[in-house]
């Protein structure tokens, strides 16, 4: 593969807690991507930070490295700007690799903009996150069947996915699901059955109480209609939703109530002036 920028594009950000407020202690990137000054949620009690494109999307040959270092008693959003495009590719790939790490009695929340592969678009992502005691970790993703109202439903080549949790180097969450429409009939029973866009929110806090977050979250996704939803505890310290329906907006609308209820549920130790 040739990377159109003639290197791998890297994001790195380093927080520190000064002052009793998280600041950015170090960081570096690369084209395309770009990030602003960070502002403070006062209401959530967090630095929040925009990760921005210069590239009109993701093309053949696109190699991503993001790490992101929350440090202890951190709080930390890092949410994009707009939709991440998949374009069409020849006969290469492109792929993304993060690399998170919370420490002790930190907070970070990513939350990406929703994916649209294109026809004949290859794309490979993976995340993996470091926790340590006390730390908290909430994620979230929406995949859409392709450009639908071009009529491009599920006409990428491959669509591979993974996310891995670490609790004190002890691996505690797997999640690795690789789409291949040529294969798979990803319309049917098991896959998207008959839905177009799918999301994923996952939460991980080592003194979560996962049965009565379950039901409080579960009151939040039955109110909504045209979607067919899951909700269960992980194998360690967190819980996991799946969310089917149609539309990225629709989605996109159901995960910002479920994150909203997840912030009302937790409280954080940074504290910002």
């Amino acid at each position: 593969m040739i990377n159109m920028f003639g290197s791998e594009s890297r994001l790195y950000i380093k927080t520190v807690l000064s002052n009793n407020r998280t600041v950015v202690e170090d960081s570096y990137f690369t084209a395309p991507f770009k990030i602003v000054k960070p502002f403070y949620n006062n209401d959530r009690n967090m630095a929040e930070i925009m990760v921005m494109s210069a590239s009109a999307g993701v093309m053949e040959g696109d190699c991503y490295s993001t790490e992101i270092e929350v440090g202890r008693a951190c709080a930390l959003s890092l949410q994009g700007q707009s939709y991440t495009k998949i374009h069409k590719m020849a006969e290469g790939y492109a792929k993304q690799e993060n690399i998170f790490r919370v420490m002790e009695d930190g907070f970070f929340d990513y939350d990406p903009k929703p994916v649209i592969p294109f026809g004949a678009s290859d794309f490979v992502s993976g995340s993996t996150c470091y926790l340590y005691k006390g730390a908290k970790y909430l994620y979230s993703e929406i995949l859409s069947c392709g450009r639908e109202k071009s009529g491009e439903q599920f006409h990428f080549r491959r669509y591979k996915n993974y996310n891995r949790v670490f609790y004190c180097d002890q691996l505690i969450f797997l999640d690795n699901h690789e789409l291949t429409p040529e294969t798979q009939a990803l319309s049917s029973l098991g896959f998207f059955e008959g839905y177009t866009h799918q999301a994923t929110l996952a939460y991980f806090y080592d003194a979560l109480d996962r049965e009565a977050a379950v039901e409080k979250l579960f009151t939040v996704i039955e109110t909504y209609d045209g979607i067919e939803a899951g909700i269960s505890a992980t194998y360690k310290y967190g819980i996991i939703i799946r969310i089917l329906a149609c539309g990225s907006d629709y989605l996109e609308g159901i995960i910002k109530n479920i994150r909203n209820e997840i912030y009302n549920m937790q409280s954080h130790t940074a504290v910002y002036g």
